[in-house]
């Protein structure tokens, strides 16, 4: 088994700043932080993509990857994924257990403040997480190669493919808004508000006002209808005589749920782990968001040598948020605003003229004002009738997203959760419509006409 290697830091005078704006695409806008997404771009690298740059964007970061050798990297990893399918499905549980186990372990030695075993359970937890990448990335695989092969070949089956025939977790919290007190919905639940090891879990508050949002019936009805929709499903599975085409049916079906689920996993483990990161800052005087900002070589030159994190505090990187440039066997944090300007003039690549274009997740025309959710506390902005727009979705936006007429993401496929929530409420929406939240503004009056992928605005 492949091991992980954490990037060693550098000295931000040896970033090379990207040249040319068609070798690099947006991938993703998020939240983040270096414990959690160095691993993955590490991942990337070590099979071959050839670097990523992540810039600030208002509170999240822009992910912008090599365009050429990412895509190379995914196509690979969809070909091994349809070749050992059984296999690859048959390990995701075993992988799933063993990071919130080293999780659980990290935060015990952290507790412990015994370095050497703070050290081991480190290494033994990134490791998990690294060994877990097949399926962070796996997602993106069926996203960018599976799920474009199934909606030309049947179309009409879709909504039957990417079904839910499982409840997430967010699912199982609603289920259960009705039945447990607050405090057991906290213990049980709370990470679910955790992204990052520095998010607070739910607070009552926060479980009151989903539970005023949460209808039972609603609840209800979705429970109903897993049985439906898996039957349903190996009813058509049976049908398709292509064994290829049914294997990736299989895939696309079986990912529309763990799409999901291998963030659940992060969740836990984020929310596992924050013991060790409040032990990090409490060490070096800084902010818990910080210390889960420090490269992991940095982190393991601290615990294995009891050194504190050169690059960090001799630079004082984190006092703005940094651009972080991933290559080959090296990462830079990037502090200079100048800098960090010229690289974003080169890569972003925005055509602000003509209608927005998208994949249909649902079906449906529908008209209304935009209002543009950029983190979940544009949330409470969200009124019936809006047109809602995201960079992305998480489970938790499900409660405002059902208030709108439409729906309008950047990013994501047909196993989205944008996608997924759509069309279960039958709420008209488009995904993949790349730099909408760059073009459309709050109050921008539209047309979402999702029958052709299509939002135009209107006057």
């Amino acid at each position: 088994m492949t091991r992980y290697r954490p990037l060693c830091a550098i000295h931000p005078k040896r970033f090379s700043f990207p040249r040319k704006s068609g070798e690099y695409f947006l991938w993703l806008t998020r939240e983040t932080c270096l414990t959690r997404d160095e691993i993955n771009i590490t991942w990337l690298i070590d099979r071959g993509t050839h670097s990523a740059v992540y810039i600030p964007y208002g509170k999240g970061y822009e992910y912008y990857v090599h365009e050429r050798s990412f895509m190379r990297v995914l196509k690979r990893l969809d070909a091994d994924i349809t070749r050992n399918w059984r296999s690859h499905l048959a390990r995701y549980d075993r992988k799933k257990r063993a990071i919130l186990r080293t999780a659980k372990k990290l935060s015990s030695a952290a507790e412990q403040d015994d370095t050497a075993v703070t050290l081991h359970a480190f290494d033994t937890y990134t490791n998990a997480i690294y060994a877990f990448c097949e399926y962070i990335m796996g997602a993106w695989a069926v996203i960018y190669f599976i799920e474009p092969l199934i909606g030309k070949r049947v179309p009409s089956l879709l909504n039957t493919i990417y079904a839910l025939d499982r409840p997430i977790e967010f699912m199982k919290l609603q289920r259960d808004l009705h039945r447990l007190s607050s405090a057991t919905l906290i213990r049980r639940y709370g990470w679910l508000n955790v992204y990052s090891p520095y998010d607070a879990s739910y607070t009552a508050a926060q479980i009151g006002a989903l539970k005023r949002q949460t209808r039972e019936k609603d609840v209800a009805r979705s429970f109903a209808q897993f049985r439906h929709a898996h039957r349903r499903f190996r009813d058509i599975l049976t049908a398709t005589k292509d064994p290829t085409l049914r294997r990736k049916m299989e895939i696309a079906h079986e990912y529309a749920y763990l799409k999901t689920d291998r963030i659940d996993v992060w969740r836990k483990a984020m929310h596992g782990t924050a013991p060790f990161y409040r032990m990090l800052a409490k060490r070096f005087s800084i902010s818990l968001e910080d210390a889960t900002n420090i490269p992991h070589d940095e982190i393991r030159r601290h615990l294995s040598q009891g050194l504190p994190p050169a690059q960090f505090i001799a630079h004082q990187r984190y006092k703005t948020d940094p651009l972080w440039c991933f290559e080959k066997k090296t990462l830079a944090a990037v502090n200079d605003a100048p800098a960090i300007s010229k690289t974003r003039s080169v890569l972003q690549r925005v055509e602000l003229h003509g209608p927005i274009r998208g994949t249909v997740a649902c079906g449906g025309t529908a008209r209304g004002h935009i209002i543009y959710v950029a983190h979940s506390d544009d949330l409470k902005k969200v009124r019936k009738g809006d047109v809602f727009l995201a960079r992305y979705t998480f489970p938790s936006y499900t409660p405002a997203m059902r208030k709108c007429v439409a729906i309008v993401t950047d990013e994501g496929g047909l196993t989205s959760h944008a996608a997924i929530v759509a069309r279960e409420f039958g709420i008209p929406c488009i995904v993949g419509a790349t730099h909408a939240t760059s073009i459309l503004k709050n109050g921008d009056r539209v047309i979402v006409d999702a029958d052709n992928g299509i939002v135009k605005k209107i006057r």
